[in-house]
């Protein structure tokens, strides 16, 4: 009966590990990444992402700042947006900042306080409920008409300067003293021109609604190369200075220990052959 036995707890093991496997790939085919263009779910843009590679647009996505450093510098030629509700700190942030700022254009959907920070000192975040469901644009803006309509964010949206020589546009008002769900700040001391944008009109869910895929397609899509980044949680900036001190720290110690050592052995090697005599 033993081999009974054993046949089962193998077939046991099989099934096992190929319900394993199949999770496994599930898992990994599964985004549920807010903001994130592989999540195919309510709260992704994949939908976005894909109509504007389908257009002709080049979408390269980059998760996480080490794959960003890896990646070659964006350039006149190549619109970057950003995008995820991850928290990352100021040093992150501005890591960002210095990788992306020869863009043509830095897209912000939906940015933390220490991202919009790093691109611009003229927009903060204005917090609220808004007063209005959907919002027209009621601005000039290259892409958008004044006339289009977008889904207004319920929590929150931006505030720009309101002294008209800084160049800030703010469209799509969230009702009075609301703030608005996108404001562009042009180009300033060397840093890239850059729009910030609410995340519903973004959404798989509203990308069909009002004007929303128009208006973000238009805002998007206007070099031949997208560079999608997305933030992760666990993005840190390595302190160089920290390293170089554990780097001599572990190269000092062997060599002033290492001739104790010896030194140590040489010293109870003559005593045995003292002690021998």
């Amino acid at each position: 009966m033993w081999w009974v036995v054993g046949g089962v707890v193998v077939a046991v093991v099989l099934v096992l590990a190929v319900l394993a496997l199949v999770s496994a790939a599930g898992n990994r085919s599964s985004n549920t990444t807010p903001l994130d263009p592989g999540n195919r779910g309510s709260d992704g843009t994949s939908a976005l992402a894909s109509i504007i590679d389908d257009h002709g647009v080049n979408v390269s996505v980059v998760r996480g700042l080490d794959s960003l450093r890896t990646t070659s510098t964006p350039g006149a030629d190549t619109t970057v947006v950003i995008s995820g509700q991850a928290v990352i700190s100021t040093d992150v942030a501005e890591a960002i900042y210095d990788r992306v700022r020869s863009a043509h254009r830095v897209v912000l959907i939906d940015p933390s306080y220490p991202l919009l920070a790093a691109f611009t000192s003229q927009v903060s975040t204005s917090y609220g409920e808004s007063l209005l469901s959907v919002s027209k644009a009621d601005c000039t803006l290259e892409g958008i008409s004044p006339s289009d309509v977008v889904t207004s964010d319920p929590g929150n949206g931006f505030a720009g300067g309101l002294d008209t020589t800084t160049g800030v546009t703010q469209c799509f008002s969230r009702g009075q003293n609301n703030g608005v769900n996108m404001v562009s700040v042009p180009a300033d001391l060397g840093g890239p021109p850059v729009v910030a944008m609410t995340a519903p009109m973004t959404l798989n869910q509203n990308l069909a609604r009002y004007d929303n895929s128009g208006v973000a397609i238009r805002t998007i899509a206007t070099t031949d190369h997208v560079l999608w980044y997305v933030p992760q949680r666990d993005d840190k900036v390595s302190d160089q200075n920290s390293n170089s001190d554990q780097h001599n720290s572990q190269s000092v110690f062997p060599r002033a220990v290492g001739p104790l050592f010896l030194l140590a052995f040489f010293a109870v090697l003559a005593l045995i052959l003292w002690r021998g005599r």
